[in-house]
């Protein structure tokens, strides 16, 4: 199958499906390898876009280790207060702080400050519908325990 067709194929698969996940990413990696232990089911790679023998090649289960990785790296870096700025001009990751107005919890130990995990924005994807980022409950757990054990860290984050 040539090049441009998968390509079409893919565009249309995900633009059915209306959001992206690490599985679909994969499909993108130019150096693709297969665990021929297991069983490939739905994660079923086809023949002309395995490169098994090159330096970069990677199973599905090891690119995901990967890329689990380095959401963990980005994350521990902006609950430090840093912006972190993605590639391809997709915009900034953030922790934004606010005062609410009316408070559903006691936020006495934050100075009465909520957090989240935001992300600004600066591109559409091609396919016309934009990119949404969600955090695992993990990271939102890693964040509060970090502002609450830890008052001045509220300080560190921006209000806009």
């Amino acid at each position: 199958m040539k090049t441009k067709e998968i390509e079409n194929k893919r565009q249309v698969h995900l633009q059915d499906k209306g959001h992206l996940t690490l599985t679909d990413l994969f499909r993108y990696y130019p150096y693709k390898d297969v665990d021929m232990t297991k069983v490939q089911g739905r994660n079923y790679v086809p023949k002309d876009e395995i490169i098994p023998n090159h330096k970069h090649s990677l199973t599905l289960a090891q690119w995901k280790e990967v890329v689990t990785a380095i959401f963990d790296v980005i994350l521990d870096q902006i609950i430090v207060g840093e912006r972190i700025t993605l590639p391809c001009n997709f915009g900034d990751v953030y922790v934004r702080k606010y005062k609410a107005k009316r408070p559903k919890y006691d936020y006495s130990f934050s100075e009465g400050y909520q957090v989240y995990i935001a992300w600004k924005k600066s591109l559409r994807t091609p396919l016309g519908w934009a990119m949404r980022l969600f955090w695992s409950n993990s990271a939102k757990k890693k964040l509060l325990n970090v502002v609450k054990n830890d008052t001045s860290a509220v300080n560190h984050y921006y209000t806009e």
